[in-house]
């Protein structure tokens, strides 16, 4: 069960990568020539930018929230380990990787329910932030 769950994490995370390619050869290309391949180009566009801005936002969400609750934290990884590159700031690790994915690592087990509000707390960033952003009136000067 374990060896189909890490080839599964692996085929998600080659899937989200081969789109973010794609997104990087369409944008870099030449001009689009015909309706669907701007939209090809947008949509890979928003891939590329907005998956890697997601993950901090969530993970950042974690760690923010088990902070305000006084857990301790060992490590934050953006990108799934081993980590490409490691830096310490203050007693946390921060690791960054190649995997698309996020991880939090807390220090010793955490209570019950502190751990479910820490946990809940990333998708509640996500959600608040696309709530932020929706509402927020976009400038004349970045509209299309």
């Amino acid at each position: 069960m374990r060896r189909a769950l890490r080839l599964l994490a692996g085929f998600v995370s080659l899937l989200i990568w081969g789109l973010v390619l794609i997104g990087w050869v369409v944008i870099s290309g030449p001009p689009p020539r015909g309706p669907w391949q701007g939209a090809v180009a947008l949509v890979c566009g928003a891939l590329l930018y907005s998956v890697p801005v997601a993950i901090v936002i969530h993970e950042g969400g974690h760690f923010l929230a088990g902070r305000l609750l006084g857990m301790r934290t060992a490590a934050v990884y953006l990108g799934s380990p081993p980590a490409l590159m490691t830096l310490h700031l203050g007693q946390v690790l921060l690791g960054l990787g190649l995997r698309p994915t996020g991880k939090v690592v807390w220090k010793g087990w955490p209570a019950p329910g502190r751990l479910a509000v820490s946990v809940a707390a990333g998708p509640l960033a996500n959600l608040v932030t696309a709530r932020v952003l929706l509402v927020t009136p976009v400038p004349h000067w970045i509209a299309f």
